[in-house]
């Protein structure tokens, strides 16, 4: 299964319909810090001292905390939870922002280079990502946009006197305060919140992206100046109340700015890759998809009282997606983080927990249905072959071991500890008056349970079979009665594995040794001088050992178990499995390790326009393809829109012939031409740089001939994009880029 993927976007501001000039926005690697980071008393950060080498007090706390683990692990009636500690989200998101270290074209991913007229500009290159999930508030989380090193350029003053002024930035952690309800993410523009909504997550995929898009929506995100640090701004005194202010009023406005466009995160948007709504690759098995998805965070308790204290403590700190699957509501009594095991632990970093319901009530017991029909089979079988040993068939035989219809229902009872199934036949035929007697007692005796701490799981099957003849004695004689009673027993184990390769739970099937009884009984052996008896007893042995074959059984069972009716994990394809095991009530645990990927850069997109109050807003530039030199226009529907590529600096399509670019006709002076286009603070650096921006902003800047750059596009009566070499407020608007 396919992940969310975040692929950087533009921010699309807008100032009443005119172009908003901004610089890229801040990288994924920027947005989240260590809130350890912010506390300039501390001398190590946690992240720091967590990454050393286990401690002794380290690996007990782990140990009590796997244990604690594998009772009963209080899911509080919900169906799943994946647990993510806060270590694991920053390697993760480390790993990520490492990764683009080794790709060129990645640079603008660490650059911040933002412009806000009037309130200055900040050149700065971005670290790596931190995440802090320990708030009061269990919906909340601390993120940083955390600079590398950087300046912040602005004036002092006002009109000609203002004087410029230069705050070195190196080091500095912004901290936001951002909330995961959904209820506020509602306020969250419709294209990103279609992709977070829990009821469109596809599958039960669950990825670091997806942690990211929720904690940045910036309509929901509010700057946490008391948890920021700015080392170095106490350097300069006469300056520090006057930078802190202006840098707390640019991040302001940044944010403002960002929270009003359709893209409202910060620095990226998110991109769902097309593979996870593939029917060819969907889940063939039973996947139970999360329909109801609910978020929160929850703090490590520490198990030894020494531990408490311990500067690692913080970093095992959870994220919880609590799910509920086949459209079932939650519970109305709300997750209590404090009643429940620590899901992660130092060696742990996440983990997966499905619950008994889901696993045995809805995949086991139902799979294995066909256990406990091919056993009533059997006992009715075993019947035939001792009664009729020479005219009985292998299998399938006329049913005759109840007076009524073989049953319809072999459904499993779930109990606290094991799943049952009982099946008692009793068949009763004879006549008084010729005096004889038949009775026919069947008994089948199924049961299947866990071994907690394990991933092994049993099942054993109890089969009972009694004839009973009476015939009445003639002339005074004896009545005769013969019994015989067979049984079949065997156990099944099943031991559990996770496939990483399709997420899928891998289940091993070995059948243990048959154990096979018979005996024969009747009122007549004084009498059995012909050794009537043992002939008997003998056939109906030999009639057993012959037709009782395991294999088909557990053919039967391996098929319902595995191929298209494998349990598939929710998440799959995103995390790697391993190590599954029970706990005490029977829930499954499961290991989880992220697969890592780099961050998807997008360089796809559409051009759109931003013309407040006009009929033509929010449409989309075209360039028609009836030939080359085409009039650029716009058009309502994006998917009839041109798809542009970045291209060395051009504004230029993906042509069928794997050639780029496609020259536009530019009304005004009828020339054919191609638009050069950059961000504007970018219009002074080297040629090949001037694209860094345009996954990072969407400020639209063209050019003719890479010397003069303009940011007024006008459209003119027939909807044809025109160049404007004078300023006209009235008719020019901005363009915006949409990955």
């Amino acid at each position: 299964m396919a992940e969310l993927s975040i692929v950087a976007s533009m921010p699309l501001e807008r100032w009443n319909g005119q172009l908003f000039q901004s610089c890229p926005r801040p990288s994924v690697a920027a947005l989240i810090s260590l809130s350890s980071l912010c506390s300039p008393s501390k001398q190590y950060p946690a992240f720091y001292l967590a990454a050393m080498a286990p401690e002794p007090i380290v690996i007990n706390e782990a140990i009590e905390s796997a244990k604690l683990r594998l009772q009963n692990g209080t899911l509080q009636s919900r169906d799943q939870v994946i647990a993510i500690s806060e270590d694991a989200i920053n390697k993760d998101l480390e790993a990520r922002y490492k990764s683009t270290l080794l790709r060129e074209k990645d640079a603008r991913l660490r650059r911040f280079n933002h412009a806000l007229p009037g309130l200055g500009n900040i050149t700065a290159s971005l670290t790596g990502p931190r995440v802090k999930l320990a708030t009061a508030d269990s919906k909340a989380v601390l993120f940083f946009l955390v600079f590398d090193k950087g300046v912040f350029d602005y004036w002092l003053g006002h009109g000609p006197s203002a004087t410029p002024q230069k705050q070195t930035i190196d080091g500095w952690s912004i901290c936001f305060r951002t909330s995961f309800r959904f209820t506020e993410l509602a306020s969250v523009p419709s294209k990103i919140r279609e992709q977070i909504d829990p009821r469109v997550i596809k599958d039960g995929t669950y990825t670091v992206s997806q942690l990211l898009l929720t904690f940045s929506a910036a309509a929901v995100a509010k700057i946490d100046w008391k948890n920021s640090i700015c080392p170095g701004i106490q350097d300069n005194p006469n300056m520090k109340y006057t930078s802190m202010n202006m840098f707390e009023e640019f991040m302001k406005t940044y944010m403002d700015f960002m929270s009003t466009g359709p893209y409202s995160v910060l620095g990226y948007a998110i991109k769902l890759d097309s593979d996870i709504t593939s029917p060819d690759l969907k889940p063939l098995g039973p996947s139970f998809p999360v329909t109801s998805l609910a978020c929160q965070t929850q703090e490590y308790k520490a198990c030894l009282p020494e531990f408490a204290t311990h500067p690692s403590r913080s970093s095992l700190d959870q994220f919880l997606y609590l799910g509920m699957t086949e459209t079932r509501d939650f519970p109305k009594i709300p997750y209590d983080s404090t009643s429940s095991v620590n899901w992660c632990y130092s060696g742990l970093p996440a983990s997966l927990c499905i619950s008994k319901r889901v696993l045995w009530e809805r995949f086991f017991a139902v799979k294995l249905r066909v256990l406990n029909d091919r056993c009533v089979t059997l006992a009715n079988d075993l019947f035939w072959w001792v009664e009729d040993a020479k005219n009985s068939k292998a299998n399938n035989n006329d049913w005759n071991i109840d007076s009524n219809n073989k049953p319809a229902n072999f459904d499993w009872v779930v109990g606290v500890d094991r799943l049952t199934y009982a099946f008692v036949g009793k068949k009763y035929t004879g006549s008084n008056w010729d005096g004889w007697r038949h009775e026919i007692d069947a008994k089948v005796t199924n049961t299947m349970k866990w071994t907690p701490g394990t991933e092994k799981a049993s099942m054993s099957v109890d089969i009972w079979v009694r004839h009973k003849h009476w015939t009445q004695g003639h002339r005074g004689g004896s009545d005769s009665i013969t019994t015989t009673s067979s049984s079949i027993k065997w156990n099944t184990d099943l031991s559990l594995a996770a496939s990483d390769h399709d997420a899928g739970l891998v289940v091993t099937i070995t059948n243990g040794e048959v154990k096979l009884d018979t005996k024969y009984e009747t009122t007549q052996d004084p009498f059995d001088w012909a050794g009537t008896r043992e002939r008997n007893q003998k056939e109906a042995e030999s009639s057993m050992q012959s037709h009782v074959d395991l294999s088909a059984i557990g053919s039967e069972l391996g098929q319902a178990l595995s191929g298209s009716s494998k349990f598939v994990f929710p998440g799959g394809g995103v995390f790697a499995l391993k190590s599954p095991a029970f706990n005490n009530t029977g829930d499954l645990l499961v290991e989880l390790r992220y697969t890592s990927k780099p961050i998807n850069i997008d360089d796809d997109f559409t051009l759109q326009i931003l013309a407040k109050d006009k009929d033509f807003n929010l449409h989309y530039l075209k360039i028609a393809k009836d030939g080359e030199g085409s009039p650029a226009q716009f058009v309502a529907d994006e998917k009839q829109a041109t798809m542009f590529t970045l291209d060395d600096g051009n504004l230029c399509e993906q042509l069928s012939d794997g050639k780029r670019g496609r020259k536009a006709t530019i009304p005004e002076n009828g020339t054919d031409q191609t638009l050069i286009f950059a961000s504007p603070s970018a219009a002074k650096e080297p040629a090949d740089k001037k694209l860094e921006f345009s996954t990072t902003g969407s400020a639209f800047a063209y050019s003719l001939d890479m010397q003069d750059w303009f940011n007024n596009l006008r459209v003119n009566d027939k909807g044809l994009v025109e160049i404007m070499f004078t300023l006209d407020p009235t008719t020019t608007y901005a363009l915006q880029a949409i990955y």
